[in-house]
């Protein structure tokens, strides 16, 4: 793939399963310019990442041409809306700003949830988001 220019996406590697070394693999034959991932990655989750396999995943990615262009944060189908989860998306979230943060990584996406729900007040979503 030298030859080429990258593709200007990024790979989302949680679909290709748990090893992440595969999926960097996966994403510089196929000549993405980047990955995402989810907070619920089996290796690649906040707390799975101390400050050295932070800079480890820096420079694999670097030695693949490849960046983190964006960390979902993991939660419910129902994202901020689910009221009985909504604390453990909120840490989450919490989670993937502080990664995001250290990686160097300006994309952090977040499900909502449908804030036309009747069931959930809207305040509670504005609310969550601040």
């Amino acid at each position: 793939m030298a030859n080429q220019t990258p593709i200007p996406a990024a790979l989302a590697v949680d679909a290709l399963g748990a090893d992440a070394r595969f999926a960097f693999a996966v994403a510089a034959d196929a000549g993405f310019h980047g990955i995402s991932f989810s907070t619920n990655h089996a290796e690649l989750a906040p707390d799975k990442l101390d400050r050295s396999a932070r800079r480890h995943l820096k420079s694999m990615l670097g030695t693949r041409r490849l960046q983190i262009e964006a960390i979902r944060v993991a939660g419910p189908r129902g994202g901020l809306a689910e009221m009985q989860s909504i604390d453990r998306t909120l840490d989450n979230a919490r989670q993937a700003f502080l990664l995001a943060a250290d990686l160097g990584v300006k994309t952090v996406s977040l499900n909502v949830g449908n804030p036309a729900d009747p069931s959930v007040p809207r305040s509670a979503l504005v609310g969550a988001l601040r």
